[in-house]
């Protein structure tokens, strides 16, 4: 069946043609040229359309560690050390089960490992310096998420004792924290969320913060962790602390860099 439906431009209304002949509310008898005309078939649909390619169904949890397992043999250059289930899950949901995305992320992961191994060498709570890092709340997690499901880090950076452990014993203790937050696969998918407060932090603290260890730490938690930073809020920072964090700026990601907020932004997240 096919309906022609024209608007009037004298009346301000639909007409329909039907058969011929033509139908309005407010006039039966108004030349042709007034109107304009559209047309809309609405016969079933054609082979044509019943031809068009299926949307592709998105791959099962299985059928996606299947994959990420499949790709293995084509780096022979990586140490994969675990590759069971649960472990390959933490890059899929930190990629959003993106395949080829997931397993760059677990390259990276293995890569940065290899290259840096003096961090990883009795990386556990049984490490003295770790251990006061911790108990200084560099880093502390709070026991309970935000309203959304993130994991909330805390950051005291004042607290930080100069005198007794290096900035890299810091990044230590966070890849420590990190590690044991991403088991739980609700923070897998939730992501975290990282507050750092700078209240208190003296220009005897922002001399410590060494370039390399700074550009170390970005290299590894922006491209080689399978963590889900959504933001990052920086709390009473001090004027001079910009200088000393401008060396890592250019190697931060757009996306990176849209998620770090000052404290008047706190309030947001």
């Amino acid at each position: 069946m096919k309906i022609i439906i024209f608007f009037c431009r004298k009346t301000n209304s639909l007409c329909f043609l039907n058969k011929f002949k033509l139908t309005s509310q407010k006039t039966r008898s108004i030349g042709m040229s007034e109107y304009l005309e559209y047309q809309w078939n609405l016969s079933s649909p054609t082979s044509e359309n019943n031809d068009l390619p299926a949307k592709p169904q998105p791959l099962t949890k299985t059928q996606s560690i299947a994959a990420i397992r499949d790709l293995l043999p084509t780096r022979p250059d990586v140490g994969f050390l675990c590759t069971e289930d649960e472990f390959l899950l933490r890059f899929l949901n930190a990629r959003k089960f993106k395949i080829e995305a997931s397993f760059n992320l677990l390259v990276n992961y293995y890569l940065y490992r290899q290259k840096y191994r003096h961090l990883f060498i009795g990386l556990n709570v049984h490490d003295p310096l770790i251990r006061r890092a911790l108990f200084d709340g560099i880093p502390g997690v709070l026991p309970q998420c935000d309203k959304r499901g993130r994991r909330i880090l805390m950051i005291y950076a004042s607290n930080w004792n100069i005198e007794e452990y290096s900035l890299l014993t810091i990044y230590r203790a966070l890849l420590l924290s990190l590690e044991k937050l991403i088991k739980d696969q609700q923070t897998q998918m939730a992501g975290l969320i990282v507050i750092v407060d700078w209240t208190g932090f003296s220009l005897k603290h922002t001399s410590a913060l060494s370039p390399k260890a700074l550009k170390l730490m970005l290299e590894g938690l922006q491209d080689a962790f399978p963590a889900r930073f959504k933001a990052i809020h920086m709390v009473g920072q001090p004027w001079y602390l910009e200088a000393a964090l401008s060396v890592i700026k250019p190697f931060l990601k757009e996306k990176t860099r849209n998620k770090v907020c000052d404290d008047l932004m706190l309030i947001a997240f």
